[in-house]
């Protein structure tokens, strides 16, 4: 079965590299695979479908484990959509900011919130669980919106500039939060 969704992500994927997204047709895909339309419904439901199954298949299964640091999962995630960079951008670029949230957000929300749960201090948040919300919405918004920038904006990667800004960003903002976190576990004991 995965020989066959495979081969059906290939042809999609050299679609993408020809033609818009919004252009690419279930047929143009079953033809482009050597399959039938029948085969494709059976195997995805539609377009964005087979869009998600090669995201995790390619990118998101490639991600560092969630006892990893953030920093780690989201240099992962640029590592991995410059293994294949001009597909990514090409569908960054044909698919509304929407439709790429509705595809990418819960993947994002997920590793953010293990992000915000391992800084937050828990003896300075009342009412956490809606605080903790806004937290995970707001980095949520701000990563995945830089995600989607960085691929609309970059025609080719430059993986070691945005290693540097990601330091940055990690070291000296992301670290006051976790630093703050720490000393008040210290001052407890």
């Amino acid at each position: 079965m995965n020989g066959t969704k495979e081969k059906m992500a290939q042809a999609f994927k050299r679609l993408v590299l020809k033609k818009p997204f919004q252009k690419i047709t279930i047929s143009d895909i079953a033809k482009e695979s050597a399959m039938t339309r029948e085969n494709f419904y059976y195997h995805f439901r539609d377009k964005y479908d087979i869009l998600r199954w090669i995201f995790d298949r390619e990118v998101a299964s490639h991600l560092p484990a969630d006892e990893e640091s953030f920093d780690e999962w989201i240099r992962g995630l640029f590592e991995n959509t410059a293994r294949d960079y001009k597909y990514h951008r090409r569908i960054v670029k044909s698919l509304e900011p929407e439709d790429i949230k509705n595809v990418l957000y819960p993947l994002f929300e997920n590793r953010v919130r293990i992000m915000v749960e391992e800084s937050i201090d828990d003896s300075v948040w009342n009412l956490r669980q809606e605080k903790e919300d806004f937290v995970v919405d707001f980095f949520t918004d701000a990563f995945l919106g830089f995600y989607i920038h960085y691929v609309q904006e970059n025609e080719n990667p430059d993986i070691d500039i945005l290693e540097t800004g990601l330091e940055f960003l990690f070291d000296q903002f992301l670290s006051f939060v976790r630093n703050s976190k720490d000393e008040n576990e210290e001052q407890e004991i």
